[in-house]
């Protein structure tokens, strides 16, 4: 039996990610525990690195000398796609295509985001501990809103401001998660005059 083969037969036995001399070690056991030599190992070594970077290889590298079945990997992060799919509260018919939400009002919208919003918000908890609590302060409650009184003022966002924080801080509240996006946006603020003394937007 060559070597190759022997290769061959070790990585549809081995059940998770491997070293090169885990490998070597299950082919010395193929041989009733005889030891390759020292241009073997280095063939095996080989072996794995060349596999890894063929485009179908058998296997890929997973970190600095560690392989795994191409398969298994595969496997793993179609399984890890679909699960965070699932957890997003998607449905997938037996094709695995998603079935188009039904978003039919805002309660359903807003469920339908809670999994993005908190990601959002859990992404930005060294902000929210450093600036929370000022930030919410410039906030008005409900009822201290006159909607007859309302006098509305619309203000510019330069970064580096406290406009700047407050306006990251109000998206982290929305119940629609905001993008990044891409180029140049303006942002804006929006006061009610009667409260600015107050500092509440």
């Amino acid at each position: 039996m060559s070597l190759i083969h022997e290769i061959y037969l070790v990585l549809k036995s081995i059940e998770e990610p491997f070293s090169p001399n885990c490998i070597i070690t299950e082919i010395s056991k193929l041989r009733n525990q005889s030891q390759l030599r020292l241009n073997e190992k280095s063939r095996v070594r080989s072996f794995l690195y060349t596999e890894s970077k063929k485009p179908n290889g058998m296997i890929i590298r997973i970190s600095h000398g560690k392989y795994d079945r191409r398969v298994r990997v595969e496997n793993r992060l179609k399984n890890k796609i679909l699960n965070q799919i699932r957890s997003q509260g998607l449905l997938l018919d037996e094709d695995y295509s998603i079935i188009k939400p039904n978003l039919e009002n805002k309660e359903a919208i807003r469920n339908f985001h809670k999994s993005a919003c908190a990601d959002k918000y859990n992404a930005n908890s060294r902000f929210l501990a450093e600036k929370e609590n000022e930030l919410i302060n410039f906030f008005a409650d409900g009822t201290e809103i006159d909607v007859e009184a309302l006098k509305p003022k619309l203000q510019v966002v330069e970064s580096g401001t406290i406009e700047s924080d407050l306006f990251r801080y109000a998206t982290l509240l929305w119940s629609v998660p905001v993008s990044n996006g891409f180029g140049r946006r303006v942002r804006y603020l929006l006061w009610d005059q009667n409260k600015v003394l107050s500092h509440k937007p």
